[in-house]
């Protein structure tokens, strides 16, 4: 058996993705595509928030607004084949362009180091190097507004009190 190496990172496309298709002139933004998964009622909700899920193998993966999730490089091949949607008006469904709603953020090689990835001042919840301390916690402050969820505050080791 051999162990596949390679490896993807992939996240739901966000509002400021633009996709160019040369073949109609036209740039599909993920507002549209977030229009269209609507649409086609691709949406799923429970008590986490409102997910997308796939498929590969029999397993489900369900990709959340602004999670990243790390596959190996055949499982991601077959998930963004899979996330193909058709963007467009209901009219023009076999003329409009099929784009994928998953979006590889980085891949790289297991046991490869990773560029940038011991900076302290990488969001832990998107990835992305804020540069300086001030400019991280300013960053964390829009995550804490739009997932205020994942900043409450659980003491874990918060004892009981046992009546006697």
């Amino acid at each position: 058996m051999q162990v596949e190496t390679s490896q993807v990172t992939l996240a739901l496309v966000d509002d400021k993705f633009e996709k160019e298709i040369p073949e109609l002139d036209k740039i599909i933004t993920g507002k549209e595509i977030h229009k269209q998964l609507v649409t086609n009622r691709v949406w799923r909700n429970d008590k986490d928030g409102k997910y997308v899920s796939l498929q590969f193998n029999a397993q489900e993966f369900q990709f959340r607004p602004g999670q990243r999730m790390t596959f190996a490089k055949t499982v991601a091949d077959a998930l963004l084949r899979s996330s193909v949607i058709m963007v467009g008006p209901k009219e023009d469904m076999l003329t409009n362009p099929a784009v994928s709603y998953l979006n590889v953020v980085d891949s790289f090689d297991l046991g490869a180091e990773r560029k940038g990835q011991n900076s302290p001042t990488i969001c832990g919840l998107c990835g992305e190097d804020m540069k300086t301390f001030p400019r991280l916690t300013r960053h964390y402050e829009k995550h804490k507004k739009t997932n205020p969820e994942l900043f409450e505050k659980t003491n874990a080791f918060e004892k009981e009190e046992v009546e006697a």
